[in-house]
Formats: structure tokens, C-alpha cells, sequence
């Protein structure tokens, strides 16, 4: 998140005199991701603010949501969010609720409700954002970091075509400034490259992750976290091409420049093991594999706690790996515990929990508990025809082993529908693939 102010910036050598002072450079290191100094200074410079009668509301209001900013990025939730509602109310308070200058910490609640997962508030705190902010003129950098989060929000929610159109609505925003964009257009590049790793667009996946890169690098450097989390999503496009070494190197150079920044307990660094076990189980690694799920899962349980929708992800690729291993009533136990808590938290229709439907299903069918397998085969099937179109690859493989349920069940005029379109999925893909190969 780019932080808003109303200062000057300081030299790399300037000695701070004032509360403006102490917040520019808490800002510059805030932007180098070296959240220990920032959080020494944006502190420095509350302690010279009159909180309950600010002579400047906006720039004590600045400070603090600066310093939340810096708790946000370290995952300090219970300390960032009550300086956020404080900024927040001190802006309504002396500037209005509609007040441009709100749009900088609303924009920072909404981040912070992403964080925990609790997606459907994050949107209503970033659509407020955006409303303000769109009133604003000459703003294309803050109306870009808005319309940002809004789309990493959606993405989230499973809302793909939402998420691709207002990355293609920061695209086409016009700087005031060369080069004033760029670490906007970094995220933005980054969304368009999810959106086709998640159908399975490879090589548009990682042209558009490697445009992302190239502009972290830019804007923030080549050891930043958001460039790290550039080099993670390169990793996943050559995990999904069997390029094992490479995918396991990116991972592992993206994990190391994390800790660096974080420690070795953080939510994006869990994020990076979790990626780097499915590398692992894909060699059929199991052990190690295991090892790091369940270090992912017990740092997202700190951090977002047991039940959220990081804790369900684990569980499922802990399944996962127990049924690799053939551990069926582990695996069980598993894939049941992330069902439920999917439905907790992001509830029974979100792509997630179409996977771990999916995922169960495929147990039930392969130890032949047909009827237990049916409803959530449907289930699976509906949401994944829905977010990826009726031809698409893994439809037709539910599909197929949907056909497979429904015949051990009596159900052969549905078993056949089911395998029309399993087939009719499978012929249009292997004509595609001789119409590349011509071509």
C-alpha cells in the first residue's frame, strides 16, 4: 500500500526536527520494507502530536494510519487496527465523511479485513474508498491503488471477470508524471497473471508475472517483498509445467527475501511453504512436504486464526497428502475439517470450497462411497462450470468421475449426460492442442 502524505521528503541524511519530519522518514523506510525503523519513527512522531486536539488533523491523522500500516505489514492486526479507526474518525471528525483524505486509511481497513479474510467487509470498506476517490480529479495514483485493492478483494471472492475488468481499468489510467504509475501497474500486472494461471494460461501467466516483476523491481527493489511475491508467481507458472527445479528455486528465493523482511513467522511466508510443499508432493516428497503444510498451519492459525480461510487451505492440502500416503481416514478427517471451515468463512459457493468438495468427492468415489460422493461431485461441478465456462479442462475431469458416481448409483440417463460432456470437453481439447501443435 502506498502511504499517503502531506509532507516533503527528507535526504537519506536529514536529522528530523518535527512530527513531519519523523513521519517522511518513517515513510522512506516504510518503503524499503524495514518496518523496524519506520515503526521507530512514525512513533517519534505521534509523541509530538496532540492527539485529542491536533493543530493539523490531517497530519496526525497521516501518522497514524502510517503506523498502522506498518503493523498491517507485519501482520500486527490487533495494533493496526485501532490506529486505522482512529485515523479514520479523525478525519470524519474535522474534514467529513467525505473527506478525500479518507480514502487512505479506508484503504488500509480493507487491506486489513483481506488479511483475515473477511472478504465481504473488505469490499464494503473499499468501495466507500472508492466512492470518495472518484470524486477526486488528477489522482490517477491513489484512484489506481483504490481500484487495486478492490480487485484483489474480488479475486478472493472467486469473482474473476470483476477482478480482470478493474485491472484493465488501471491499465488504461493516464499518470500525471512518468513513471508515477508503475508500482500500480506492478499489481495490476500481477492480478491479470492470477487470472490466467487460474486458467491455465501459462505462457500469458507468466509474460504478465514477469511484467510485474520487472516494475517491483523498479519501484521498490530487487529484495522487497512485493517483488518476492513477483518471483512466488513465477515459481507456481513452472510448478505447473512439471518444472520442478526452477519452480523450487524461485520459491526458495522468494521465502529467504521474505524472512529477511519478516522473520521467519509471517502469513506470506506460509503462503511461500505451502507453495513450496506442493512441489514437494508433486515429486512425491510426502514427508517433507507434510512438514511444511503444518508449519503453514500453525502460523496462519496465529495469525488468522483456527478458523479462517487460510487454516481450511491448509487442512485440505493436508488431506491431500494423507491420502497420497494412503492414510483414508486421516485424509478424511482432513478434507472435512477445510469443507467446514470454507463454509464458515467464505462460504459454500466460493471457488475454494468447490476444490475441497471436489477433493472429497474424489475420495469418496475411489473408496466406493458412491452416495456420500454425488452431492459433493454436483456441488464441485456447478461452482466450476460457473467461474471457468462449460469446456473447460478440470469440469471435465469432475465430470468424468462424476459419470463414474452417478452409474454406480442407477442413475444412467444423468451418468450418460454427465459423460457427453466430459466427452465433448476431452474432443475439443485435443483438437485445440493438434491446432497448437500445426500451428
Amino acid at each position: 500500500m502506498i502511504l499517503f502524505s502531506s509532507f516533503r521528503l527528507l535526504g537519506a541524511e536529514s536529522k528530523p526536527a518535527s512530527a513531519a519530519d519523523y513521519s517522511n522518514q518513517g515513510n522512506s523506510f516504510y518503503n524499503a520494507a524495514d518496518y523496524s525503523k519506520a515503526e521507530s519513527y512514525f512513533k517519534k512522531a505521534l509523541e509530538l502530536q496532540d492527539l485529542s486536539h491536533p493543530d493539523d488533523p490531517i497530519e496526525a491523522a497521516t501518522v497514524l494510519n502510517n503506523l498502522a500500516a506498518v503493523y498491517r505489514a507485519q501482520a500486527a492486526w490487533a495494533k493496526a487496527e485501532p490506529l486505522y479507526d482512529q485515523s479514520v474518525k479523525m478525519l470524519e471528525k474535522y474534514g467529513g465523511t467525505e473527506h478525500p483524505t479518507l480514502v487512505g486509511p479506508l484503504i488500509g481497513l480493507a487491506l486489513l479485513r483481506y488479511d483475515q479474510g473477511s472478504y465481504d467487509e473488505a469490499e464494503r470498506i473499499d468501495r466507500r474508498a472508492l466512492k470518495i476517490q472518484e470524486r477526486v480529479m488528477e489522482a490517477p495514483v491513489k484512484t489506481a491503488e483504490v481500484k487495486n485493492t478492490l480487485a484483489a478483494i474480488l479475486f478472493a471472492q472467486g469473482r474473476f471477470p470483476e477482478a480482470e475488468s478493474l485491472a484493465d481499468t488501471i491499465m488504461s489510467l493516464q499518470p500525471n508524471r512518468p513513471g508515477e504509475l508503475d508500482s500500480q501497474l506492478a499489481h495490476a500486472w500481477n492480478l491479470r497473471g492470477r487470472i490466467a494461471l487460474m486458467n491455465s494460461r501459462y505462457a500469458e501467466a507468466e509474460r504478465c508475472f514477469n511484467e510485474s516483476v520487472t516494475r517491483f523491481e523498479k519501484t521498490a527493489g530487487p529484495d522487497h517483498p512485493s517483488t518476492a511475491a513477483g518471483w512466488n508467481n513465477l515459481a507456481k507458472v513452472r510448478a505447473e509445467l512439471h518444472d520442478w527445479k526452477a519452480a523450487e528455486a524461485l520459491y526458495g528465493k522468494s521465502i529467504a527475501s521474505l524472512k529477511r523482511h519478516y522473520g521467519p513467522v509471517h502469513p506470506s511466508i506460509a503462503a511461500g511453504l505451502t507453495n513450496l510443499a506442493t512441489v514437494y508432493k508433486s515429486q512425491k516428497h510426502f514427508d517433507q512436504a507434510k512438514k511444511l503444510y503444518l508449519e503453514s498451519l500453525d502460523i496462519d492459525k496465529h495469525f488468522a486464526g483456527p478458523k479462517s480461510p487460510q487454516a481450511a487451505r491448509d487442512y485440505n492440502n493436508l488431506g491431500l497428502i494423507a491420502w497420497d500416503k494412503h492414510h483414508t481416514e486421516e485424509a478424511e478427517r482432513y478434507l472435512r475439517q477445510a469443507l467446514r471451515l470454507d463454509e464458515e468463512t467464505i462460504g459454500s459457493s466460493h471457488p475454494d470450497t468447490g476444490i475441497v468438495c471436489a477433493n472429497l468427492a474424489d475420495l469418496y468415489r475411489r473408496t466406493r462411497r458412491f452416495v456420500e460422493a454425488e452431492p459433493l461431485y454436483r456441488r464441485a461441478i456447478e461452482i466450476r462450470e460457473r467461474d471457468f465456462g462449460s469446456e473447460d479442462q478440470i469440469l471435465g475431469d469432475l465430470l468424468a468421475g462424476y459419470t463414474e458416481v452417478l452409474r454406480s448409483n442407477k442413475q444412467y440417463g444423468e451418468a450418460a449426460q454427465a459423460e457427453l460432456h466430459a466427452t465433448r470437453i476431452r474432443v475439443r481439447r485435443a483438437i485445440l492442442s493438434e491446432k497448437r501443435q500445426d500451428g
